[in-house]
């Protein structure tokens, strides 16, 4: 083959080429890897209130208010502890999901969290974004035994009663 020949069509080849590649439009001799910053998710403020009372046990519903900035959540969740404040051992955990979001905003998370209702307790909050601890806090209960349980509940109020006595018997009481 004659080096004219070869040279048309190494010259033909790599026109082909190049037309290819911006047909393509996208640059295949260049692969950016995306950098995504990772999400800041921080506590702001940590709501309790009781939503069951029995004569044992207390369900507290907890609602932390999650600050959100910069990049994605991924996997965001919320685990609740309850550390029994005279023992200093696990009472009961439990977890939820924090949504997915891009934008900047504050996501309120509930969760329900079921405690002995004698005794306090250190409920500590850690929030984990795609597997890493974002962050953390805690808020105490205590005096969970002065919450009347719901049955003993009766809803009945008696104020100011005043009463007549219409008639009165013999005294059987013989001395």
């Amino acid at each position: 083959m004659k080096p004219a020949h070869l040279l048309t069509i190494i010259l033909a080849s790599v026109l082909i080429l190049s037309f290819a590649i911006v047909l393509i439009k996208e640059d295949a001799l260049i692969h950016e890897i995306a950098f995504m910053p990772p999400s800041m998710l921080s506590i702001r403020e940590v709501d309790v209130k009781p939503t069951e009372v029995t004569s044992a046990l207390i369900e507290v519903n907890v609602t932390a208010y999650i600050d959100h900035r910069d990049g994605k959540t991924r996997n965001a969740s919320m685990l609740i502890r309850a550390i029994n404040s005279d023992t200093g051992l696990l009472g009961a955990q439990a977890a939820a999901p924090v949504p997915e979001t891009e934008s900047e905003k504050t996501i309120a998370v509930s969760q329900r969290l079921k405690v002995e209702r004698n005794g306090g307790y250190e409920l500590k909050l850690l929030l984990f974004d795609n597997g890493s601890i974002r962050d953390s806090g805690s808020v105490n209960i205590r005096g969970l035994n002065a919450l009347t349980p719901m049955s003993k509940s009766s809803g009945i109020v008696l104020n100011n009663m005043d009463f007549t006595v219409s008639s009165a018997g013999k005294s059987r009481n013989q001395g």
